[in-house]
């Protein structure tokens, strides 16, 4: 009777500690599925932190790339520039003035590719050569864009070959008293 006395009076107090055990090993898993969860938030935050860093650091090492690339290209260009510039003026060191009508003088006419018709002297003693450095500096000088070029006479009509015909003089070649050279353009 004591003992079931006692169970009695402590019954709720037993109902309570073991309630509040419950209550308390809640609370430890809830705040410990708390701390997994902000963990795998910061976690996947760093993450993503990361990644964007890593994006960022890619598109600036691509722009630097493209930087660097560019400033080669305007090198190469400023180098092409020059290297044409410097051979202008070797050329144009190199012509000669046009001779007076005289029995050894060739008359040719250059038949551009855009039509234009050039007529110049030349001594007959003068190379094909004499010809590419005149038509060079012609095309710079009036802005025709004609950066590679080929030479055929018209009757015989035949490719002049650089390696042979261009040291050929105008007389070898049959351009003397006259003679009609068509330009090809290469590019064309």
């Amino acid at each position: 009777a004591r003992l079931e006395l006692s169970i009695r009076e402590f019954t709720p107090q037993i109902t309570r500690g073991r309630e509040e055990a419950l209550r308390r090993e809640q609370d430890a898993a809830l705040r410990e599925q708390q701390n997994r969860e902000y963990q795998a938030s910061e976690q996947a935050e760093r993450e993503r932190r990361d990644r964007r860093r890593q994006e960022e650091l890619e598109v600036e090492r691509q722009r630097e790339e493209d930087m660097k690339a560019a400033r080669l290209r305007e090198e190469e260009e400023a180098h092409r520039e020059r290297a044409k510039t410097e051979r202008l003026t070797k050329l144009r060191a190199q012509l000669r003035e046009e001779p007076d009508a005289a029995s050894d003088v060739a008359h040719v006419r250059l038949q551009m590719p855009d039509g234009r018709k050039i007529t110049r002297r030349w001594k007959g003693s003068d190379t094909i050569n004499d010809v590419v450095a005149y038509l060079t500096v012609y095309v710079a000088d009036n802005g025709i864009t004609l950066d590679s070029f080929d030479l055929h006479t018209s009757y015989p009509k035949r490719r002049l070959d650089p390696e042979v015909d261009y040291v050929s003089t105008l007389e070898a070649v049959g351009l003397v008293p006259r003679g009609v050279l068509m330009v090809q353009d290469l590019n064309a």
